[in-house]
């Protein structure tokens, strides 16, 4: 597989169980989760990883609140870099988020509970009751394979 440049802008893909009470069996279903989707492929840049924390609130009234989940880095498609980025890594990029996605609705249907995806420290979406939210499946999903099929050269413009 072709690399992409050093300098080539990553992004966090960060996913957590949404809620003031995470217990430990959420968070025990979590790790076994983000062990078993690190062990399941080669990653393009690195394997997901645990992510057992406390989110400090901001504002003096602010909860602090649980942070269970995980987070995988990606590379950017944004432009100028979504262009400069190999097929076959782009293309892998999107598998594993694919990947991802079906695990967290797994997750979301077993232990029913809402799990809240961000790329780049912005929300992008919501898994619940198993079920991902449009903006995910429609709105990130739908249009990166678009974007990979005009630049395969196999689909509209």
């Amino acid at each position: 597989m072709t690399s992409p440049s050093p300098d080539h802008p990553r992004i966090p893909l960060l996913f957590y169980i949404v809620g003031e009470e995470v217990d430990d069996d959420d968070a025990d279903g979590m790790e076994e989760l983000v062990s078993k989707l690190a062990g399941s492929r080669s990653w393009t840049i690195a394997p997901p990883e645990f992510i057992d924390d406390v989110e400090e609130g901001t504002q003096e009234r602010d909860l602090d609140l649980p942070l269970v989940g995980g987070v995988v880095e990606i590379y950017s498609g944004y432009p100028p870099w979504g262009d400069r980025l190999p097929l076959e890594v782009d293309r892998a990029q999107l598998d594993e988020v694919r990947c991802t996605i079906a695990a967290l609705s797994d997750f979301s249907r077993e232990y029913d509970r809402e799990i809240a995806i961000e790329y780049g420290g912005e929300l992008i979406g919501t898994i619940v009751a198993g079920a991902p939210h449009p903006t995910l499946t429609e709105g990130l999903l739908g249009p990166w394979e678009q974007q990979l099929a005009r630049r395969e050269g196999g689909g509209a413009p």
